[in-house]
């Protein structure tokens, strides 16, 4: 009889992709708890677009999710996202690895900072962040925390 292998990481996320929110939460959850923090480093961001997928305005909708509406939604969202959850526990883990970097784009920082970058007078906490080309094709290249010391 052949052992079962665990599916891999993105297997697991993409199958829990379109499952009601508190199900999706659950597995997300199990995932998050049951993989190793090597495979989580690399998976990182593709579970942080899911839940918050902050480039088309969809992922989770978490901006939709109200106590009064939905208590259970609520409650499993809150546990999941507290400082004691299991996204904060990957986060907290992954903080301690230097290589754990993180390509952000340049549309997802503040207007203000972006401007001033694409303009060429970088804000000091940018200066040693930004990788590419040109100003207007750079990403910047973020750990957990991006401390202004790295």
């Amino acid at each position: 009889m052949a052992a079962c292998r665990p599916l891999p990481v993105l297997e697991r996320l993409h199958a829990a992709q379109g499952r009601p929110l508190i199900q999706r939460c659950h597995l997300m959850s199990e995932i998050l708890n049951t993989t190793s923090s090597k495979e989580l480093k690399s998976t990182l961001p593709y579970i942080l677009h899911e839940i918050f997928d902050f480039e088309k305005d969809q992922g989770w909708q978490l901006d939709r999710i109200f106590r009064s509406y939905s208590t259970d939604q609520f409650n499993y969202i809150r546990q999941f996202l507290s400082p004691e959850g299991p996204l904060m526990k990957v986060i907290n883990c992954l903080q301690a690895d230097p290589y754990a970097l993180y390509e952000f784009p340049m549309k997802a920082i503040p207007a203000p900072a972006r401007h001033m970058i694409e303009d060429g007078a970088v804000p000091p906490f940018y200066a040693n962040k930004l990788q590419g080309q040109s100003f207007s094709s750079a990403v910047l290249m973020l750990n957990i925390l991006s401390s202004s010391d790295q």
